[in-house]
């Protein structure tokens, strides 16, 4: 598996595919995805092809929020492998602290994230409307030093 900084043509590839974007917009969401270049976009490959990509934007001088996305076809074999790889990224970084957000639809990413270290923090209720229905954002979180000290053990 390789990683690198993704262009702006393929976070647009990946992130509009009718895999992923379903996942990512809210009802009511129309037109192109446009990426925010100043943000950033970790692409990983394997061979010739792109198994995902994860964003991180910067929430505040010391956190990121990041987003994880990766194929449906790859998520079984390479999910731990990305998490991994982006987590190494992380720890080279001033930051000091990840978060995601994760609707309440969405269990198994909930517990995915737990797996690997977050903590959750907090509920956003009743915030975000998919399929019709308003619901919960669950925010998860994890430390530099969390991190570090999974990775020790």
């Amino acid at each position: 598996m390789r990683v690198r900084l993704a262009t702006a043509e393929e976070v647009k590839e990946v992130v509009s595919s009718p895999d992923l974007l379903p996942m990512l917009v809210e009802d009511g969401f129309s037109g192109d995805f446009e990426p925010d270049m100043n943000q950033v976009w970790l692409l990983f490959e394997d061979d010739e092809d792109i198994i995902g990509i994860f964003n991180f934007t910067h929430i505040t001088s010391i956190c990121f929020e990041m987003h994880p996305m990766i194929y449906k076809k790859y998520r079984l074999k390479y999910a731990r492998q990305c998490m991994d790889w982006a987590f190494m990224f992380f720890l080279e970084t001033d930051k000091n602290k990840i978060i995601v957000q994760i609707p309440s639809d969405r269990p198994e990413l909930v517990n995915f994230a737990k797996h690997h270290g977050f903590i959750e923090e907090g509920i956003n209720r009743d915030s975000v409307m998919k399929e019709g229905k308003i619901m919960n954002i669950i925010q998860l979180g994890i430390t530099k030093s969390e991190i570090a000290s999974r990775k020790a053990a």
